[in-house]
């Protein structure tokens, strides 16, 4: 035993002498050729590897050896059990042949999330993580491949609970900043601090918003008119102000869950869960000159309705997420694969009692988030606009804006008039001094003769 022992240590100095003696170029090539889940591990190896391995010049060469091998990870947090919220995280690697989720290898929980919390988020690289706790909401900010990870102020509320949430990395003065989009709280780390619109006419109607052609839009509800509006969004934290691209009455749209777009053909499309207990896609006709309207392109085949519980949701759009022309989601106790490009739905795998989040991960060495701390001004500022809490608008009905719509007023401008129109008409909620809730209202009757005054010229 010790004579193996002993070969065994004397061909791993013979072999640390010779990695030893090769240029740190060669070595940076060596290492750069290493799958994703060997990189991990390779930090572990001594001082020299894990130096070695965050060197910006590494990084570079890691990043473009493997451009076209890197694999995109779907990751699935579940809930073992409703009663003790046991959890775990199981993967499938993409593209890896066929659809099959899979335990994480040892030790990855601790390496996909800090300090036991949960996954929430991902985009560009990096992964969110939460602790939800006392009603307060913690948040980790991160790249699990490099292990930099940089903490978020707590946010007063539950993200869970809410009916969108988005991660928006952006490149600003060559560092990597990031914005969290929690309707309708924002945060945006260059400026460090969680703000909210200082007043709010629109809802988010979906899940996601959808990049096409560097157009971004997204679905909203404006209550006071009970329309669904198509947005062109220029800032998520003044979703109010976004331009008016359509309206549709809540009615012809109306769903079982908050609906999830994706893009299809180059057009805009969604994927929501109809009253009638169905999960469809839907393509929006853009038609010039004409009403657009949503046509029904693909809908799930019936027999992935057959393991349906009553204790869990038909379809959640907030656990979906999209890479490239694959759209996974949970149906059921089932995780799919939505193929864009070829119509076809396809089993994944099955899923437990409690889905908490389904996200795409995509390795990237290059992605480093940083945070800036505000100065007590800025806090005390924001801190006296927005003291917390939500808005309220008693809901109105379509034909108020569908008879603008039929006068021949654009859609951005029936949106400039709804918005100043409803700009007063809300509810503030701040804290007293005994922790309840006082409610100021500023009231804004919309009266019969404000409708007369829309349709006539002076409107016009």
């Amino acid at each position: 035993m010790y004579s193996r022992r002993g070969k065994a240590l004397r061909r791993s100095s013979r072999i640390g002498k010779i990695w030893g003696s090769l240029p740190l170029d060669l070595q940076m090539h060596i290492l750069s050729l290493l799958p994703v889940e060997d990189i991990v591990w390779s930090h572990l190896v001594c001082k020299q590897w894990d130096s070695l391995l965050n060197d910006p010049h590494f990084k570079a060469l890691w990043a473009r050896n493997s451009c076209y091998r890197t694999p995109t990870f779907v990751l699935l947090q579940e809930g073992t059990n409703t009663e003790l919220l046991k959890q775990r995280t199981r993967y499938y690697k993409y593209p890896s042949g066929p659809y099959r989720l899979q335990d994480l290898p040892r030790g990855w929980d601790s390496w996909l999330t800090p300090e036991g919390s949960e996954l929430f988020l991902s985009a560009g690289g990096l992964v969110v993580c939460i602790i939800e706790e006392n009603y307060e909401t913690r948040f980790f900010v991160g790249n699990p491949l490099t292990q930099q990870w940089v903490t978020v102020p707590a946010l007063k509320t539950s993200a869970q609970c809410r009916r969108s949430f988005m991660l928006i990395p952006y490149m600003s003065e060559g560092l990597m900043f990031f914005r969290i989009a929690i309707d309708p709280y924002l945060f945006d780390s260059k400026v460090g601090i969680w703000t909210l619109p200082p007043y709010q006419t629109m809802w988010t109607s979906s899940s996601n918003t959808l990049h096409i052609q560097g157009v971004q839009y997204g679905l909203g509800i404006c209550k006071q008119h009970s329309a669904v509006v198509l947005l062109e969004i220029d800032d998520l934290g003044a979703l109010s102000e976004s331009k008016w691209l359509w309206a549709w009455d809540v009615d012809t749209l109306r769903s079982l869950s908050y609906k999830y777009m994706l893009e299809i053909g180059g057009e805009i499309g969604i994927l929501v869960a109809t009253i009638d207990w169905e999960v469809v896609v839907l393509v929006l006709d853009r038609k010039s000159g004409k009403e657009w309207s949503w046509r029904k392109v693909s809908t799930l085949p019936k027999h992935f309705y057959r393991h349906l519980h009553d204790y869990v949701p038909l379809f959640d759009s907030r656990t979906c997420c999209t890479h490239g022309n694959l759209t996974f989601l949970c149906v059921g106790m089932q995780v799919l694969v939505f193929d864009s490009q070829r119509m076809t739905w396809e089993l994944v795998g099955k899923r437990l009692l409690r889905t908490m989040e389904l996200l795409v991960w995509v390795p990237d060495f290059t992605a480093v988030p940083n945070v800036n701390t505000p100065s007590e001004k800025l806090k005390q500022s924001c801190a006296s606009k927005y003291p917390g809490g939500s808005f309220y608008i008693t809901p109105g009905t379509f034909s108020e804006v569908e008879a603008l719509s039929k006068r021949g007023m654009p859609w951005q401008q029936i949106g400039e008039v709804a918005v100043d129109r409803n700009k007063g008409n809300s509810f503030h909620i701040c804290r007293n001094s005994t922790g309840n809730f006082k409610f100021f209202k500023k009231t804004y009757t919309f009266q019969s003769s404000m409708v007369n005054r829309l349709l006539s010229n002076s409107w016009r």
